[in-house]
């Protein structure tokens, strides 16, 4: 991370310059991330403070506004907002208010870190639990059925390439959602999502004309049927509701 740096005049850049810890070096090697980035420039800010004798402080002056105008300029390179100290006082004044000012922004800096870990740390539990969550209501299908899945799949898959009035692009379409079927197919299915788009694809493509299409009707209803039955039973529930889907709309004669 490279921070654009414009010091005041030649005297303050060679200043700075003296400041091992506020070199070019010191911020090249800067955190990537924004938060800690800020709180490096405070933590080396305090060490450098800390250095000082009473008595060595106000020689440092010009340091102390070097490290300054680094975290302005480090806040103003991203947005970061913060209320600065004017610095209109002696140089005593102005070197409290700087360290002031560094003391507060680090504590600002370390609670804003620690608040957004945190929030991180229960969204990445709350994924890890919907996952598994998710998957102790899948429904479960036998190897007798999964065996009939995969070969209604085969048998779909040369239906749709060998139609002639299917569209290339929804053919295209149909095709891909069986290779998607197939790749995620499993003993525990979370949910039925790939095979309802299968079935609602079909009917738009061949629903129009059944009497032509039933090989292709026929396979996806029993492939829906099958999962259907799987969910029901997996929630406890009866297998005695019947699939129905209305007939396509045809388009009145005007």
């Amino acid at each position: 991370m490279r921070i654009n740096r414009i010091p005041s005049s030649r005297t303050e850049e060679e200043a700075g310059r003296k400041l091992g810890l506020f070199d070019d070096g010191f911020v090249e090697g800067l955190p990537e991330d924004v938060l800690h980035a800020g709180l490096s420039i405070c933590r080396a800010f305090k060490e450098f403070h800390e250095l000082n004798t009473p008595e060595e402080t106000e020689k440092e002056y010009r340091k102390y506004l070097y490290a300054f105008g680094l975290f302005k300029s480090y806040a103003a390179q991203y947005n970061q907002a913060y209320e600065f100290p004017e610095l209109r006082e002696g140089v005593r004044a102005n070197i409290a208010q700087i360290v002031n000012f560094f003391q507060t922004a680090r504590t600002w800096i370390e609670h804003a870190i620690h608040v957004r870990d945190t929030r991180m740390v229960i969204q990445e539990v709350e994924r890890a639990l919907s996952v598994r969550f998710k998957r102790s209501l899948a429904y479960r299908l036998s190897g007798e059925e999964l065996d009939r899945i995969k070969t209604l799949l085969v048998e779909l898959r040369e239906l749709f390439t060998n139609e002639p009035r299917l569209d290339p692009q929804r053919k295209l379409r149909l095709l891909r959602r069986l290779d998607r079927i197939g790749a995620d197919l499993a003993p525990r299915m979370p949910d039925f999502d790939l095979f309802w788009g299968l079935f609602v694809d079909t009917g738009i493509d061949f629903g129009q004309s059944p009497e032509d299409s039933r090989a292709v009707l026929a396979r996806v209803r029993e492939l829906f049927q099958i999962v259907w039955a799987s969910k029901l039973s997996s929630e406890g529930l009866p297998n005695d509701t019947e699939l129905r889907v209305p007939p396509p709309e045809t388009p009145s004669a005007t």
